[in-house]
């Protein structure tokens, strides 16, 4: 009975290696590999990116003002689209969606409808949060630890933040009643600051949920901050151990 037992588990890890080494090996069909982790200075401009356009954007010009806003979600794609590289076919299909998110984010900024508005930030954010599973999955198929596989991951983390913040802004153009409590109207910068908090678990109490749909958000960006830190704290860490004793 002990011996069949053996035998089982031992058929299941195989099975489970192979359909592993399966899923790994047509993951890596979407990016170039012989290329993909020559990209770390497009990962570092984006990473600049990110921080002057969100972080310190907002205490440097006049807030939500809808051209700069336009220019920062323009910038943040073009910068976006060259972290990875891509096989050629995802790299087609990737250019031709982020012109097509351009040309909406710019239309929402000559004809501020309602309609539009929604239509744009949501291919933004379904753009955005494309490239954040491609940050993600590039880290967790990594071999070792370099400048791209750290800059990616810290990118993979701040998108996820700026996703959380668009996710609430259309919640709240669809919503009757303001998703936050205490917010400005029209005030993008208020929803990427609570995005973030929540993000990091901090949560000063400033700005907090008051629909069920913000408090359903909010928890997933709580869990999702503490789980994104911690595994892929596990994993870079057990990357470079592994390294080290190969070396």
């Amino acid at each position: 009975m002990l011996l069949n037992t053996h035998i089982f588990q031992g058929l299941l890890s195989k099975f489970f290696y192979l359909r592993y080494r399966n899923i790994t090996n047509h993951t890596m069909q979407i990016f170039d590999k012989e290329k993909v982790n020559l990209q770390w200075r497009n990962n570092l401009v984006l990473l600049i990116c990110i921080l002057v356009l969100f972080i310190v954007g907002p205490s440097l010009f006049i807030r939500d003002a809808p051209l700069i806003m336009t220019i920062m979600f323009t910038l943040l794609i073009l910068s976006s689209m060259a972290v990875i590289e891509y096989a050629p076919l995802v790299k087609k299909v990737l250019l031709f969606t982020s012109i097509l998110v351009i040309v909406f984010v710019w239309a929402e900024y000559f004809f501020p409808f309602q309609s539009i508005l929604i239509i744009s930030f949501t291919l933004l954010s379904v753009y955005l949060f494309t490239i954040t599973i491609s940050l993600i999955v590039h880290v967790a198929l990594s071999k070792d630890v370099n400048a791209n596989i750290i800059f990616s991951a810290i990118n993979g983390y701040l998108l996820l933040g700026i996703n959380g913040s668009i996710a609430l802004l259309i919640m709240d153009r669809l919503s009757s009643t303001n998703v936050l409590s205490n917010i400005k109207a029209d005030s993008f910068y208020d929803y990427v600051y609570f995005s973030f908090v929540t993000l990091t678990t901090l949560g000063y109490g400033d700005l907090t949920p008051i629909s069920a749909g913000g408090r359903a958000l909010a928890m997933l960006l709580s869990i999702t901050g503490q789980l994104y830190v911690a595994i892929l704290i596990a994993m870079l860490v057990g990357k470079f151990l592994s390294k080290s004793n190969n070396q």
